[in-house]
């Protein structure tokens, strides 16, 4: 909980435009904090709120393409899990990997593909 202290010693443009790595060691310092374990904060504070929003915005986009033939249940299970587990970590602040990793099963695992591709006698309904 004390990562959300960061923001406490945070002006407004470093909120909206962010600051480099020097930055955030020193706002890291000020706030007491060792290590930022949450990658929304984490590009929050190297890009920015501005650029977080558009990200998020061009990612949301993208999921609702991928996601367009998964039911609703479905959809909110797999992003809702993927969301809560990779904000608990840092990794997808540096490496892109595991996000390129779950939109490629979310491309080959759409329902539309796979059971156009995998027997029946494979898939329960």
């Amino acid at each position: 909980i004390d990562i959300w202290n960061i923001f406490q010693v945070m002006y407004n443009q470093e909120i909206l435009y962010g600051t480099d790595d020097a930055g955030i060691e020193l706002l890291m310092s000020y706030a007491g904090l060792y290590a930022l374990e949450n990658f929304w904060i984490i590009l929050i504070l190297r890009f920015g709120a501005i650029f977080l929003f558009v990200y998020t915005l061009c990612y949301v986009s993208l999921f609702r393409i991928l996601f367009k033939e998964y039911s609703l249940f479905d959809k909110s299970i797999i992003i809702g899990t993927f969301v809560l587990i990779a904000s608990t970590n840092n990794s997808l602040a540096d490496n892109f990997s595991a996000l390129f990793i779950f939109m490629m099963c979310s491309y080959i695992f759409n329902p539309r593909y796979f059971n156009k591709y995998v027997s029946r006698k494979y898939i329960e309904k």
